[in-house]
């Protein structure tokens, strides 16, 4: 509720969702249909940014190359084309596993026909630094 109220109103602000769980859960108990057509509005004027597509942004530590591919068909499938229709299309793969990405990752975001695909890998030496200086707690 809070991102729609915060979008609203404010054309300069922008949002991006990446994990299609959650948004069905919010979808299924808690949005009104007038949520629901501002989400399909936001989401149709390029505010509002549905990423990755997946149901979840799998763990790319313990998961199959099976399993990454069945949870970004249940997404889509499940989810987001049934709710925003079937011309429905992610644009941009999401992966921000702390721990880096496997090879799979970027070739599943490039066989579903991503344009760009965003991705985020903590150095060893910043969090070398964040644990010299206590800003990252590892227990």
């Amino acid at each position: 509720d809070s991102v729609i109220g915060a979008l609203e109103g404010h054309p300069e602000r922008r949002f991006v969702w990446a994990e299609a769980s959650f948004l069905e859960t919010w979808l299924q108990r808690d949005a009104s249909e007038a949520q629901r057509a501002t989400l399909r509005s936001l989401v149709a004027q390029g505010r509002m940014e549905i990423v990755g597509g997946g149901y979840v942004m799998h763990d790319e530590a313990v998961t199959s190359k099976y399993a990454q591919v069945r949870q970004m068909q249940v997404g889509h499938e499940e989810v987001l084309r049934p709710f925003f229709g079937e011309g429905f299309r992610v644009k941009h793969g999401w992966q921000i596993d702390p721990f880096g990405q496997g090879t799979f990752s970027p070739t599943l975001m490039a066989l579903a026909g991503y344009e760009a695909w965003v991705t985020n890998r903590v150095g060893e030496f910043v969090k070398d630094e964040m644990k010299r200086d206590q800003g990252f707690r590892v227990k």
